[in-house]
């Protein structure tokens, strides 16, 4: 196999993450626009752990807060790192959460519904940021819908 190298592996507080390594194929091709991956997003139980693990396996950088911390590359912020949401159900896992992006999230997110997702966060507005949605699809998988 030529394509490259996956591992998928829990990192040290339990979130589930991928990574690859790119042979013949260098991975997503198109991200940052509607119907594309545009942002990755932690939810974790413990900072500064989290942060020691990525700074250790891929060398991440950080800027942002202690409420919104950014996981950056040679200065560019690649992803967002927060505590845990005071209302997450403990028996969840730290868990990692892709957004995708949309040109209208009220309308993919009410067609998603009619797919079979599930609104878990209604669509909400981010003041100076964007719009976002939280769904599970069919399978309860998380996934949220970003318009910035």
């Amino acid at each position: 196999m030529t394509a490259g190298r996956m591992a998928i592996f829990k990192d040290t507080t339990g979130a589930v993450i991928a990574a690859w390594q790119p042979q013949d194929h260098i991975g997503a091709q198109l991200v940052n626009e509607a119907g594309a991956f545009i942002w990755g997003e932690l939810s974790t139980s413990d900072l500064a752990k989290s942060k020691e693990f990525y700074s250790g396996v891929f060398g991440w950088q950080w800027g942002g807060s202690d409420e919104y911390t950014e996981a950056q590359v040679a200065g560019r912020t690649v992803a967002g790192v927060m505590p845990r949401p005071a209302d997450m159900p403990a028996e969840m896992p730290d868990a990692w959460l892709v957004y995708f992006g949309t040109d209208d999230v009220d309308s993919d997110a009410k067609r998603a519904q009619g797919l079979g997702a599930t609104v878990i966060v209604e669509p909400t507005d981010i003041p100076g940021t964007g719009r976002f949605a939280v769904l599970l699809d069919t399978e309860n998988a998380a996934f949220a819908l970003f318009k910035g």
